[in-house]
């Protein structure tokens, strides 16, 4: 009978038994985390934009934390392709809905955050459809997304 536990090549058991656990641990949060995170929203919010924020903010959250646990705890190698395609998308939403959260809170940055979901989507369709041909475009896609935020404050 095989493990339940996804096999990577050079891991320990114990580095197994660490990711699986880590992994729950999100999966943990996540199902904790998040409804109660919106649930403070709704209570607290003065704008519909808070709201909104929250909302897409935890389920960018949830695929992310989601992908990474299916890729990284399950053991099945006819699914291993896709699980690890999805876990590598599931980045870019996660910066995207990340910095459009803060964008719809702060009521400034949208085209910014618009930007970033064309970016995301790009990246996106690179890991999905061809994600051993555009290696170094991914990773520029991910740095730059992550860094677009940074900027000088003229204040």
């Amino acid at each position: 009978m095989q493990s339940m536990i996804a096999k990577r090549v050079g891991y320990t058991m114990s580095e197994y038994h660490s990711d699986m656990v880590v992994h729950l641990l999100g999966l943990f949060g996540v199902v904790a985390g998040v409804p109660a995170l919106i649930l403070a929203a709704f209570l607290t919010a003065e704008t519909v934009a808070t709201i909104a924020a929250t909302v897409l903010y935890g389920i960018c959250f949830a695929v992310m934390i989601a992908s990474s646990a299916a890729y990284n705890i399950l053991a099945n190698p006819n699914w291993e392709w896709l699980l690890k395609r999805l876990d590598h998308a599931a980045i870019y939403t996660k910066i995207a809905g990340s910095v459009t959260a803060f964008a719809l809170m702060a009521d400034q940055g949208h085209m910014l955050a618009g930007a970033l979901w064309v970016v995301a989507a790009m990246g996106i369709g690179i890991k999905l459809y061809c994600p051993y041909r555009f290696k170094r475009i991914g990773l520029v896609l991910y740095l730059g997304m992550g860094w677009a935020v940074a900027r000088k404050s003229d204040e």
